[in-house]
Protein backbone atom coordinates (compact mmCIF):
# COMPACT_ATOMS: atom_id res chain seq x y z
CA UNK A 1 0.00 0.00 0.00
CA UNK A 2 1.98 3.19 -1.55
CA UNK A 3 1.06 6.65 0.00
CA UNK A 4 -0.16 7.67 3.31
CA UNK A 5 -2.66 5.70 5.25
CA UNK A 6 -5.59 8.27 4.98
CA UNK A 7 -5.69 7.43 0.93
CA UNK A 8 -6.11 3.67 1.65
CA UNK A 9 -9.87 3.69 0.91
CA UNK A 10 -10.45 4.74 -2.68
CA UNK A 11 -13.90 3.77 -4.94
CA UNK A 12 -13.83 1.58 -7.59
CA UNK A 13 -17.70 2.13 -8.71
CA UNK A 14 -20.18 4.13 -6.72
CA UNK A 15 -21.27 1.51 -4.47
CA UNK A 16 -17.68 -0.16 -4.16
CA UNK A 17 -14.06 0.40 -2.77
CA UNK A 18 -10.70 -0.89 -2.59
CA UNK A 19 -8.86 -0.85 0.72
CA UNK A 20 -5.21 -0.58 0.98
CA UNK A 21 -5.34 -2.60 -2.52
CA UNK A 22 -5.49 -5.57 -0.79
CA UNK A 23 -9.36 -5.59 0.10
CA UNK A 24 -12.71 -5.18 -2.19
CA UNK A 25 -15.84 -3.52 -0.16
CA UNK A 26 -19.39 -3.94 -1.90
CA UNK A 27 -22.64 -2.55 -1.11
CA UNK A 28 -25.77 -4.13 -2.12
CA UNK A 29 -29.52 -3.53 -2.18
CA UNK A 30 -30.42 -7.04 -2.08
CA UNK A 31 -29.81 -9.88 0.14
CA UNK A 32 -26.46 -10.96 -0.29
CA UNK A 33 -25.14 -14.67 0.91
CA UNK A 34 -22.09 -14.46 3.58
CA UNK A 35 -22.48 -10.76 3.89
CA UNK A 36 -20.66 -8.97 6.59
CA UNK A 37 -22.69 -6.76 8.29
CA UNK A 38 -26.41 -5.44 7.08
CA UNK A 39 -27.26 -1.10 7.79
CA UNK A 40 -30.03 0.78 8.84
CA UNK A 41 -30.37 1.45 5.56
CA UNK A 42 -31.52 -1.72 4.22
CA UNK A 43 -28.13 -2.75 2.26
CA UNK A 44 -25.53 -5.19 2.26
CA UNK A 45 -22.27 -4.96 3.12
CA UNK A 46 -18.98 -7.63 1.78
CA UNK A 47 -15.86 -8.05 1.16
CA UNK A 48 -13.68 -9.91 -0.65
CA UNK A 49 -9.79 -10.52 -1.30
CA UNK A 50 -8.68 -7.76 -4.46
CA UNK A 51 -7.49 -9.24 -7.46
CA UNK A 52 -3.74 -8.66 -8.48
CA UNK A 53 -3.31 -6.91 -9.66
CA UNK A 54 -6.40 -4.22 -8.13
CA UNK A 55 -8.93 -3.06 -10.05
CA UNK A 56 -8.46 0.82 -11.03
CA UNK A 57 -9.95 3.27 -8.18
CA UNK A 58 -10.39 6.86 -7.38
CA UNK A 59 -10.05 9.25 -4.17
CA UNK A 60 -13.33 8.90 -2.44
CA UNK A 61 -15.38 11.85 -4.05
CA UNK A 62 -16.53 14.60 -2.21
CA UNK A 63 -20.18 14.11 -1.59
CA UNK A 64 -18.98 9.98 -0.94
CA UNK A 65 -21.11 8.53 1.68
CA UNK A 66 -18.16 7.51 3.68
CA UNK A 67 -16.19 10.05 5.72
CA UNK A 68 -13.04 9.83 7.12
CA UNK A 69 -13.62 10.21 11.04
CA UNK A 70 -9.64 10.53 12.26
CA UNK A 71 -6.56 11.16 10.39
CA UNK A 72 -3.06 10.54 11.45
CA UNK A 73 -1.54 10.88 7.72
CA UNK A 74 1.14 8.08 7.83
CA UNK A 75 0.26 6.43 10.66
CA UNK A 76 -3.91 5.35 11.01
CA UNK A 77 -7.04 6.84 10.01
CA UNK A 78 -10.64 5.74 10.42
CA UNK A 79 -13.59 5.66 7.94
CA UNK A 80 -17.02 6.00 8.58
CA UNK A 81 -19.60 3.16 6.93
CA UNK A 82 -22.44 4.52 8.33
CA UNK A 83 -23.00 2.64 11.40
CA UNK A 84 -20.12 1.00 11.01
CA UNK A 85 -16.26 2.32 11.19
CA UNK A 86 -12.98 0.60 9.66
CA UNK A 87 -9.75 1.34 11.24
CA UNK A 88 -6.80 1.42 9.16
CA UNK A 89 -3.26 1.43 10.78
CA UNK A 90 -0.17 0.64 9.58
CA UNK A 91 2.42 -1.23 11.53
CA UNK A 92 6.47 -0.90 11.37
CA UNK A 93 6.97 -4.15 13.46
CA UNK A 94 3.49 -6.24 12.93
CA UNK A 95 4.77 -9.07 15.03
CA UNK A 96 5.78 -6.94 17.94
CA UNK A 97 2.35 -5.23 18.12
CA UNK A 98 -0.98 -6.69 19.60
CA UNK A 99 -3.49 -6.79 17.26
CA UNK A 100 -6.71 -4.75 17.87
CA UNK A 101 -9.39 -7.70 17.66
CA UNK A 102 -7.20 -9.41 20.22
CA UNK A 103 -7.29 -6.16 22.83
CA UNK A 104 -11.28 -5.91 22.09
CA UNK A 105 -11.76 -9.22 23.37
CA UNK A 106 -9.90 -9.33 26.36
CA UNK A 107 -11.86 -5.88 27.03
CA UNK A 108 -14.98 -7.70 26.91
CA UNK A 109 -14.18 -10.42 28.89
CA UNK A 110 -13.83 -8.00 31.48
CA UNK A 111 -17.32 -6.58 30.99
CA UNK A 112 -17.12 -3.04 31.58
CA UNK A 113 -20.09 -0.81 31.99
CA UNK A 114 -19.68 0.56 28.31
CA UNK A 115 -20.01 -1.27 24.43
CA UNK A 116 -16.96 -2.74 22.89
CA UNK A 117 -16.88 -2.29 19.34
CA UNK A 118 -17.29 -5.30 17.72
CA UNK A 119 -14.75 -6.96 15.18
CA UNK A 120 -16.39 -7.30 11.75
CA UNK A 121 -13.09 -8.64 9.79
Amino acid sequence: MAGLVRDSVKQIREDSWLIGDKVILDRNFSLVPNYLWKSDDGSYYTVSNAPIPPPPANPLPSDSMIRLVHDAGDASAVWSFGEVFLKVKLFQDRKAATGEHTTLEWVAKKKPSFDIPKVLY
